[in-house]
């Protein structure tokens, strides 16, 4: 069966590469003896690097085209990282309730945003309910659109008028206040648009522009969270074609509904 790229700048080269490097990675980081001041800092350090490392691999895994039904059954392994990360980060700062990603953090949080829209899109309410425990303790009642999210699968979600990033956020929060379904439409195909260069100080920012290079790190542009929006509030994305938008991925969504559902 002829395996479709997702996104035009990824080679078969590259992504076996990549996805060989961080096995050998994750493998090395499970023995290694790292520098830190404690055992339990190495520790700490040593499960964020591993919860990094599961996703971009799922991430990877994605945008060079692996089917969608296997992607959700990875899924696990990589909330399974960062539940370990949270209890290594529990330890070292003697909190069993601190949230391993920081929502302050516009890396961090995309990258919840993230991992709960790939759950809600691959209909894991499972895996989404571990993932809200992950960020609940932390931030909850703190950010609208994290709310409003979460609000949509979860009842008694606080309504927020504050949130943590207004770019590229604020216009995705305007979509799912929009008051008809083309505004709604229009702004979540603006909200793609500008997704990209609001990460321009990320590290992965550019990174396809090296992918022939051995140290490459590109493994996929996705904005993830702008799916599940969509998915969560039937919004019409018919017209949405842009490249960080995961559209097949919301059309799964659509097609394999289980009975943990929005609405």
């Amino acid at each position: 069966m002829t395996v479709k790229i997702r996104q035009s700048f990824l080679t078969e080269a590259h992504s076996a590469r990549l996805h060989e490097f961080l096995a050998a990675d994750t493998i090395k980081l499970e023995k290694a003896e790292l520098t830190a001041d404690s055992i339990e800092q190495a520790h700490s350090l040593r499960t964020m690097l591993i919860a990094e490392n599961k996703f971009v691999s799922w991430v990877l895994s994605y945008t060079a085209g692996k089917e969608l039904s296997d992607l959700s059954d990875d899924f696990e392994s990589v909330v399974l990282a960062y539940e370990h990360y949270q209890k290594a980060q529990g330890v070292l700062r003697n909190d069993s309730l601190i949230s391993p990603l920081g929502l302050e953090n516009l890396e961090d949080y995309e990258r919840s945003l993230q991992l709960i829209g790939i759950a809600i899109l691959i209909n894991r309410w499972d895996l989404f309910e571990r993932i809200v425990d992950l960020l609940d303790p932390g931030y909850r009642s703190e950010d609208a659109l994290y709310e409003e999210i979460v609000g949509r699968i979860q009842s008694g979600r606080a309504d927020l008028q504050e949130w943590y990033h207004d770019q590229p956020y604020r216009t995705l929060l305007d979509a799912i206040d929009a008051e008809d379904k083309q505004t709604a439409a229009n702004l979540l195909r603006q909200y793609c648009k500008n997704w990209y260069r609001a990460f321009k100080s990320s590290p992965w920012h550019d990174s396809h522009l090296d992918i022939r290079q051995a140290g490459g790190i590109y493994f996929g542009y996705w904005a993830f969270e702008a799916g599940a929006v969509a998915y969560l509030y039937d919004m019409d994305d018919s017209h949405i074609s842009h490249m960080v938008y995961p559209k097949d991925l919301v059309a799964y969504a659509r097609n394999t509904r289980k009975p943990r559902d929005h609405g």
